[in-house]
């Protein structure tokens, strides 16, 4: 269908759409990035241009009240967990890793980096995929979201533990 398919079933010209967008990307290119393929992929359900979120941070509002929404507890127990993991990880880092930090399994991990791939860079290092939020714009969103501060400690739990030490 493309574009083109949307516009119409929209039903505005192209200018209207255009228009449209730049008001609600308020000048933001990462916006368009991830706004104009979930348009393409009838991710927006009653087609029209007020349904679009206003700005970067509406966009990302809404796909995490979307994610949560379709379980909680899935979501608070492996979804939340893994994508701040992601939101503190200061390099790119594997689906192994992520799994230690958090506890949670590799299958567990890799369905989360699909529900979450479009806000996530991956990257060939060493033979190995590695993940890494794709714009920093995001971290900022996961930091005004959770306290990100017990997602540094789950990893630096990790390492303490590796070496022998717990204080907990």
């Amino acid at each position: 269908e493309g574009m083109g398919g949307r516009l119409s079933a929209w039903d505005v010209t192209e200018e209207q759409f255009i228009a449209g967008l730049r008001k609600k990307s308020q000048g933001n290119f990462m916006y368009l990035y991830h706004v104009l393929p979930a348009i393409e992929q009838g991710k927006f359900v009653h087609g029209t241009l007020d349904e679009l979120p206003d700005g970067l941070k509406a966009y990302y509002q809404r796909h995490w009240r979307q994610m949560r929404a379709g379980n909680e507890d899935e979501f608070d127990q492996i979804y939340e967990p893994i994508v701040c993991i992601l939101g503190v990880a200061r390099e790119p880092v594997t689906v192994q890793q992520i799994a230690n930090w958090t506890k949670l399994s590799q299958g567990k991990v890799k369905k989360s980096i699909r529900l979450w791939r479009e806000f996530l860079n991956k990257e060939q290092l060493e033979g190995e995929l590695h993940y890494r939020i794709y714009h920093a714009s995001f971290q900022d969103f996961l930091k005004d979201q959770v306290d990100l501060d017990r997602y540094d400690d789950m990893v630096i739990d990790y390492y303490l533990a590796l070496a022998g030490l717990n204080d907990k």
